[in-house]
Formats: C-alpha cells, sequence, structure tokens
C-alpha cells in the first residue's frame, strides 16, 4: 500500500510538471504576433 501511494503521488507530480509546461509554452507563443 506504501508503495501504491508513493507512485500514485509521483504520477500526480509528473502530470503538474507537465501541466506547468503546457502553461509555460501557451504563455511564450501568446507573446508572438
Amino acid at each position: 500500500m506504501k508503495i501504491q501511494a508513493f507512485s500514485t503521488h509521483e504520477q500526480a507530480l509528473r502530470v503538474r510538471a507537465q501541466r506547468n509546461e503546457v502553461l509555460s509554452s501557451n504563455i511564450a507563443n501568446a507573446d508572438t504576433p
């Protein structure tokens, strides 16, 4: 159970990092005309 909780937490961090990457690229693209 401990391992399962850790893998779920790791997956959530990975998804959050990927979402931040997408948001960053969207902001960078918004500056270009």
